[in-house]
This record gives structure tokens, C-alpha cells and sequence, in this order.
């Protein structure tokens, strides 16, 4: 249409619908914002409030490179109450 700048618009199955502005994109970005409207549910971004906050603390501790212990055995046991 003239006057308009063009867009992508990606209408999603939840009715929510999401439109990009490819002014001045070349093919290859044009083929990127298409595939982000794929990729993505359409929703709105929301702001968490509060921090998440968990009645279970993480047993599993903070991951580093240097915990190599995918050589290693383990032995599992089940244990019944």
C-alpha cells in the first residue's frame, strides 16, 4: 500500500497476533524476523514483580567447566519409607 511501511504480522491459534516493521530490511533479516514470529507464542512480555521464590531449595549447586564427571560412576540406590 502506499504510504505504509511494510511489516510482517504473525497471527498465532491463542487469537494474539504480533507485527514486525521491515523498513529497509534486506532478504535475509526479513527471512530472520519471519522466523522469530514462528518461533515465538505472540504474548506480550511481562515484568515479574517479586523474585521467584522457592519453598524447596536447589539441591543441585552452581554448575562450572570445571566439574568434569561425566567419566565418572555412580551408584543408585532406592530407598522405601
Amino acid at each position: 500500500m502506499p504510504g505504509q511501511h511494510p511489516y510482517v504480522k504473525g497471527q498465532y491459534r491463542s487469537g494474539f497476533s504480533k507485527q514486525i516493521c521491515v523498513k529497509n530490511y534486506n532478504p535475509k533479516e526479513i527471512i530472520k524476523a519471519i522466523t522469530m514470529l514462528n518461533n515465538s507464542s505472540g504474548r506480550k512480555m511481562t515484568k515479574f514483580e517479586k523474585p521467584v521464590i522457592s519453598r524447596t531449595p536447589s539441591v543441585q549447586g552452581i554448575w562450572t567447566p570445571f566439574l568434569d564427571i561425566s567419566d565418572q560412576q555412580w551408584d543408585i540406590e532406592v530407598v522405601k519409607k
